[in-house]
């Protein structure tokens, strides 16, 4: 797993943009909406292997977003559809930004496939 994680780890480091390498090579910080978006993206190209050492990581984030979720659920605040279709809205954004630090059309369209394929 360690050598899968890791070719995952270079290939999405490869695609993302350079503020996304600073925050995932500890040179920038890494905030909780960076963190979750990260986190989605890593899950929609299926790098799993990678997405579990990111998350662990990141272990302070995972837990705090837990908490979150959790407290939604306490609170009352079920997964509506309006919640569904704001998180539907965000991941949506976060493609498109995705794509747009993309460096030619080929690799836009071939992403936008990948993302096409996920949803």
């Amino acid at each position: 797993m360690e050598k899968c994680a890791e070719q995952q780890r270079l290939l999405f480091l490869g695609m993302c943009s350079l503020e996304d390498r600073k925050r995932i090579c500890d040179e920038k910080i890494m905030d909780l909406y960076n963190f979750e978006r990260i986190t989605y993206l890593l899950e929609a190209f299926g790098f799993e292997e990678y997405k579990f050492v990111f998350e662990m990581k990141y272990k302070d984030l995972l837990l705090k977003l837990a908490d979150i979720v959790e407290q939604n659920l306490v609170c009352g605040n079920s997964m509506d559809k309006y919640v569904l279709q704001d998180k539907y809205e965000i991941r949506n954004e976060w493609q498109q930004e995705f794509i747009r630090n993309l460096p030619n059309e080929v690799m836009k369209n071939c992403i936008q496939e990948i993302f096409d394929l996920y949803a």
